[in-house]
């Protein structure tokens, strides 16, 4: 069942990885990884995934939190994830998130 949501518009989010133009996304282990930790967020019921599409140098994702969750948080957990644990480096000036609006957090 789903949750209450905590914003009344999806996410659209782009998380770009750097260096650019190189395959970090595409393969293993980072590609799992980051599809595993999206999945373990909307399974604790953080939030609920519309679309997750991995490409080599970023990925996008449409997302709507749920009651209790920011974006911005949970965002910044799979930055950290992916530059932690797996040594890909996601830089602050190339995250960007966005609502439907067009709103920057």
């Amino acid at each position: 069942m789903p949750q209450e949501v905590a914003w009344s518009s999806d996410f659209y989010v782009t998380i770009c990885a750097n260096p650019r133009r190189q395959n970090h996304f595409c393969r293993d282990p980072v590609g799992s990884a980051v599809l595993s930790s999206a999945r373990r967020y909307q399974n604790l019921s953080k939030w609920g995934i519309h679309v997750l599409l991995l490409m080599p140098d970023h990925l996008h994702l449409v997302v709507t939190p749920y009651l209790g969750y920011d974006i911005t948080g949970l965002i910044t957990t799979l930055e950290t994830l992916s530059h932690a644990q797996l040594s890909v480096e996601v830089p602050a000036q190339l995250f960007r998130t966005s609502d439907s609006e067009q709103r920057k957090l």
